[in-house]
């Protein structure tokens, strides 16, 4: 009897040996600091094992991840958690954090195959992340960077001080709610939520970076799920490219230069979403926007797109521009993306087929505007492409 209790003894203090984390292993749960200093070894960690979680403990912390399988890191709370870059070596370099191919420290390859998409189903949550001391260069920072991935969710996180708040490319199934981002003000060019900005155009072997010089070789991604999110003071709200089968709705967006841009979808809908203060005044300093800037929903070379039930305040106009269209502050814009001339090969036509019906336009220049091809723009092609629909709508036009 004894010698089998000594065994079994042995037996328990070998797996400790063995493994640090067998407490966090029991439970499913890795946590920093208490198992690991580091959140990139956490995380490594439990990618490693088949463990679900990573619980990041209250504190501040200067580092930069990646996230390269499907597990949740969670912090404590928003303003509890932080992840800060000011002290980091590589966080002034897009992007900050990762979710999909990185290379297991965060760090995404220059060179990733096209047909390598990534069934994550990965989690980030519950925490800020931020520069304190924002570069003063004119590199544009990312603050979380979903590439090649799939069935993934962003939910209850502050991002502060960096360029682009959440960025997606080439990847499906993405739901992102109940965040927050605070742009730059009038500082910088700065955008909260973007789909396929850089990674519109990719074809296996061309690097991201390259994103719009090269033809797509996933001319859409699918299925993505943008509610309930907070974005302030940026020049951009949202910019939604290259997207089908998605929705946007139940966001606020406000004191921005343009609120929604979706340019290049279809079979989507932006619904019940409050945009407000919308206007050249909050475009980056010096800078002339072009003639589909300044709108509370841009919509360029889309098919099948329905925007209903919106609330869309306080469109101004631009008095000193010289473009007629950039002179007009509308609710609602509809314009063609660029490279119109192309449109044989890439098929970015005129609108076709949207519905804009049970929205509120209040303070507006305009309610629903259709640019016109300009004559000293060659990319600029035809905004009605014909069977756009508008009804019941309400407009309370600007008072001078």
């Amino acid at each position: 009897m004894f010698s089998q209790i000594k065994l079994l003894f042995l037996f328990i203090f070998s797996l400790t040996i063995i493994s640090p984390n067998i407490s966090s292993a029991t439970y499913d749960v890795v946590r920093v600091p208490g198992d690991f200093e580091s959140i990139q070894a956490a995380i490594n960690y439990a990618c490693d094992n088949d463990l679900h979680k990573v619980k990041i403990a209250p504190g501040t912390y200067n580092e930069s991840f990646g996230i390269s399988c499907g597990i949740h890191v969670r912090g404590s709370g928003i303003d509890r958690t932080i992840i800060d870059g000011t002290q980091c070596p590589n966080c002034f370099l897009p992007p900050f954090l990762t979710i999909g191919r990185n290379d297991g420290n965060g760090t995404v390859p220059p060179f990733i195959p096209a047909s390598s998409s990534l069934e994550e189903s990965a989690r980030l949550s519950h925490l800020t992340i931020t520069q304190s001391d924002r570069p003063t260069t004119e590199v544009r920072t990312i603050a979380v960077n979903v590439l090649w991935s799939n069935n993934d969710r962003i939910d209850h996180i502050k991002i502060t001080g960096f360029s682009n708040g959440i960025e997606s490319d080439r990847s499906d199934n993405l739901t992102l709610d109940h965040n927050i981002y605070q742009g730059l003000d009038d500082a910088d060019f700065s955008q909260g939520i973007l789909f396929n900005e850089f990674g519109t155009f990719v074809v296996p072997g061309v690097p991201p970076f390259l994103g719009e010089l090269a033809f797509a070789a996933k001319p859409f991604t699918v299925g993505h799920n943008v509610h309930h999110n907070i974005i302030t003071d940026a020049t951009r709200g949202m910019s939604v490219t290259n997207v089908r089968n998605s929705r946007v709705h139940h966001n606020i967006i406000k004191r921005v230069q343009r609120g929604i841009r979706i340019r290049m979808g279809a079979d989507s809908s932006i619904h019940s979403n409050v945009i407000a203060h919308v206007g050249p005044q909050f475009a980056q300093p010096g800078e002339v926007a072009p003639q589909d800037q300044k709108a509370g929903i841009s919509i360029e070379s889309v098919a099948g797109v329905t925007i209903r039930n919106n609330f869309i305040s306080d469109v101004s106009s631009d008095t000193q521009s010289e473009n007629d269209d950039s002179r007009v502050g509308p609710a609602i814009r509809y314009t063609q993306t660029f490279i119109a001339f192309d449109t044989d090969l890439l098929g970015f036509g005129p609108n076709t087929d949207t519905q804009v019906h049970h929205n509120i336009f209040f303070g507006v220049e305009d309610d629903i505007y259709f640019n016109t091809p300009h004559p000293d723009d060659p990319n600029q092609g035809p905004s009605d492409g014909g069977d756009n629909e508008a009804f019941r709508n309400l407009f309370i036009p600007r008072h001078h």
